[in-house]
């Protein structure tokens, strides 16, 4: 097998998605290959991949050997991603995938009845009291703790951090935010307790997340659930910009959408997104990243607190 340099698994992950989104799949699975060892905290997801990339590569068979092996091992994936995955179109109807399919709707089944919302909260060293709130929403298949050093970074700069966690559940420790309606009744109610317990400033609240986190993030921000003076959205996933367009003139977010040019799939939406801003002459910015694909960009840490200044009105 092909040695790769130490990486920590942001930048593996980064690394083999670039590889998928070129459509270079047999190289991207000799990355997943040597990966699967090393990164122990994402086991569930390793099989799922290999199953992925093994079928882009006409190989069904291993595909469904990747995902047998991953649940005897206690992986196993909700009946959604199995399904609407275009990834793994040419295994539907295949028997064993099947059989796959229907032990992993038990296990997800299972765990749903039980699964609850749940929060990380990080508060900077001179307390909540009266600081700026900003709250995080993981993408589709993450939890409370993805990219949470990133983000909990913004505390250097006075801000409370409230990492949320969607109730519904995709994976073991995968969470997603399908269920629009539920998710904003429970990011809405999170936040309202958030403010409650820690006295943060109600009014100077920026709503961020990433794929399916930074749509639902957009989205929360022009319903008006919550007083969202801003919104920033990474490589933002799962939302239309019609969604929009009855609500826009009933709130002025700000915000800011970060976006790779690796990121194929969701550039489009990304830059729909800016020109309904621009349309509706609501401050805001597009960073665009070269070579970037569906992730947050190196300097976030250091952008993150200039980023949130706009945002909440301290500079255009």
């Amino acid at each position: 097998m092909k040695p790769f340099p130490d990486m920590d698994f942001g930048e593996f992950h980064e690394r083999m998605m670039a590889l998928y989104n070129s459509n270079h799949y047999a190289a991207a699975l000799e990355l997943v290959e040597w990966g699967k060892s090393r990164y122990t905290e994402q086991q569930n997801r390793f099989p799922f991949w290999r199953a992925c990339l093994l079928a882009l590569l006409n190989r069904p068979g291993e595909a469904v050997d990747a995902l047998e092996s991953g649940l005897a091992e206690g992986a196993w994936w909700g009946e959604p991603m199995l399904r609407h995955d275009a990834d793994l179109t040419s295994l539907q109807g295949n028997p064993r995938f099947e059989a796959v399919v229907d032990r992993c709707r038990e296990h997800w089944h299972n765990a749903q009845k039980t699964s609850q919302p749940g929060r990380r909260l990080i508060l900077p060293a001179s307390g909540g009291m009266g600081a700026p709130l900003l709250v995080v929403l993981h993408g589709w298949g993450g939890n409370a703790d993805q990219n949470a050093e990133l983000w909990g970074s913004a505390e250097k700069s006075g801000w409370v951090v409230a990492l949320l966690q969607s109730s519904q559940i995709c994976a073991p420790n995968g969470y997603c935010w399908d269920d629009k309606a539920l998710a904003g009744e429970e990011i809405t109610r999170q936040v309202m307790e958030i403010c409650a317990e820690t006295g943060c400033n109600a009014g100077r609240i920026v709503i961020g997340g990433i794929s399916q986190g930074g749509g639902m993030c957009i989205r929360v921000a022009f319903q008006k659930r919550i007083p969202v003076c801003g919104f920033l959205a990474a490589a933002p996933a799962l939302m239309s910009v019609d969604e929009l367009e009855v609500s826009a003139r009933a709130v002025s977010p700000r915000g800011v959408v970060i976006i790779g040019s690796a990121d194929k799939r969701w550039w489009d939406a990304a830059h729909q997104i800016t020109t309904f801003l621009e349309q509706h002459s609501l401050p805001h910015r597009l960073e665009e990243y070269a070579g970037l694909g569906h992730s947050l960009p190196h300097d976030f840490r250091k952008r993150l607190p200039e980023w949130l200044e706009f945002l909440s009105g301290g500079q255009d």
